[in-house]
């Protein structure tokens, strides 16, 4: 057998969603008359964090979308939604180690972290959908990303 092939086996893992939960969801409207020009200026920006539990074979991951305005430094939020996704990913030992420079868990592989932020951004993409249904936001839909960018953007 050769090497490649023993590395696939030995990440072989399970993985499962345990729970998704809303955090937080927040809309605010313009006024009527500035609906229009505040819709040109939306900005959005996402923040994510990941957190291994080895004891309960389990991976958390948050994922906040904002978008906001920025007029002359004054920062104006309309949307918020954060979600939690925690994962059963078994067995979490055999994937994980310790980051000897940080002295965190971290994954063997990154795919593992490209993977559980691709499901999670799909997941907060539908529900984003959902919320802003029949809104006037109801076209501010997240673009589709490489989950490899999102991760990247993470670690930087």
């Amino acid at each position: 057998m050769s090497k490649q092939k023993e590395k696939l086996e030995a990440l072989t893992f399970e993985l499962g969603l345990k729970k998704i939960k809303t955090l937080e969801f927040y809309l605010d409207f313009p006024k009527e008359e500035h609906s229009e020009e505040i819709r040109q200026k939306m900005k959005g920006g996402i923040e994510t964090t990941i957190n291994i539990q080895l004891e309960n074979n389990i991976v958390d991951v948050s994922m906040k979308v904002r978008y906001f305005i920025d007029d002359n430094n004054k920062e104006k939020t309309y949307i918020i939604l954060n979600l939690f996704i925690e994962f059963l990913v078994s067995p979490l030992k055999d994937i994980t180690m310790v980051n000897k420079e940080t002295n965190t868990l971290v994954f063997k592989n990154e795919q593992i972290y490209y993977t559980l932020v691709g499901i999670t951004y799909s997941t907060i993409r539908g529900v984003l959908y959902e919320k802003l249904a029949g809104s006037m936001f109801n076209d501010f839909i997240l673009p589709i990303r490489d989950p490899k960018d999102i991760f990247n953007k993470i670690i930087n």
